[in-house]
């Protein structure tokens, strides 16, 4: 899921169209839970562990990684 969140940000998906699609779909963000909006998804945007720090695997590069 989270690969898909950052492929089409880096796509230019606004915020609003990545969490409209997700809710379109009924995706849950965590178990039983759905209702994706722009600050969910930015929050994992920003999350800098996804650009493979603290042992994460890197899912997006720094370059991209920046707001």
């Amino acid at each position: 899921m989270l690969n898909r969140i950052f492929s089409e940000y880096q796509n230019g998906l606004s915020l609003l169209d990545i969490a409209n699609r997700l809710n379109d779909e009924n995706v849950q963000y965590q178990p039983g839970a759905t209702g994706w909006n722009k600050s969910r998804i930015m929050r994992l945007i920003k999350d800098d562990r996804y650009t493979g720090k603290g042992g994460f695997p890197a899912i997006i590069d720094e370059e991209t990684h920046k707001p």
